[in-house]
Parts: C-alpha cells; structure tokens; sequence
C-alpha cells in the first residue's frame, strides 16, 4: 500500500512507540532524538526511519509516497478550481515557485517557459482544449516530464 500526494507536497512524520526510544534515523540523515521529519515530494519515494531504544535490535519501517501528477485543468471558468497547473500560491507549495516549467504543443511548439503556475494561456489568449506537453525542472537538477490536459468544464 502506499500514500498518494500531489507534487510539492511537504509531509511531516511522526515517530510514535510503545516504549522510549533512545534515538532515530529518518531516512539516513543520522541518529538523533527527533521524533519528526519533514520531507518535500517531487516523484515516488519512501520514507525511511530506524528506531532505537538502546536495548533491543534496531526497527526499521519504510513508508512509500507515490506522487500522483495533475493530468487536467480548466482555465476557461476561472472559478477557483483547477485553473491552473502546478500553482505555486497554494499555502504549503510554496516551492513551487522555484520549479521551472516548459509546456509544448502538440507539434512541439513552446508555449510557456516559466516558474510554476500555468494559466492555460499563449500570447494572453488561453490555449485551444487538448493535451500539452510539459518538462518541469525542479533546482536539484532532477526533472519530469507528462502531459497536461486543457479542458472546459461541462
């Protein structure tokens, strides 16, 4: 089983056991005595902790994230819902803003080369329904790439 998020999302952990524990190890970030972690998701990961209590064997469990990316939006009907791809000004993806986003048309014509926060337009005017190309750049280097699916809200 795993948990699905939206890219950009932030998640906290919380390390809960039924006797002390001396130290943990989130991820392979090293022993220490927080009993939380934070991490930011961007593709399918895991979360990875090692618990301690000094006396038993080490526990160790993995948690699987699996990053489920938007595949449509509506910008036609600015209402308030998915009006955008990849908002950045949502409280909690604040890190967005740093991703970098190229869209292409269907004949491999770029149509957008920008931060995060496509509203659906080229040249002011919002682009024709159909299925767009994307890369999205993250500042580790990292990337990924899909399709984006403009659509009018029936």
């Amino acid at each position: 089983m795993s948990n699905r998020i939206l890219p950009g999302d932030k998640i906290t952990f919380t390390a809960n056991a039924s006797r002390e524990l001396v130290s943990l190890n989130w991820d392979n970030t090293g022993w220490s005595k927080e009993q939380t972690y934070e991490k930011t998701f961007v593709e399918n990961d895991k979360v990875t902790v090692l618990a301690s209590d000094g006396i038993c064997p080490d526990v160790k469990a993995e948690l699987p994230i699996k990053v489920i990316w938007p595949t449509i939006f509506s910008p036609y009907d600015i209402d308030g819902l998915n009006d955008e791809f990849l908002p950045s000004n949502i409280p909690g993806k604040e890190e967005r803003a740093n991703w970098h986003i190229i869209i292409f048309d269907r004949y491999g014509k770029k149509i957008y080369d920008g931060n995060c926060g496509w509203d659906g337009t080229y040249r002011r005017k919002i682009v024709p329904t159909g299925t767009y190309y994307y890369t999205v750049k993250f500042p580790n280097g990292k990337s990924h790439e899909g399709t984006i699916k403009v659509s009018k809200r029936d």
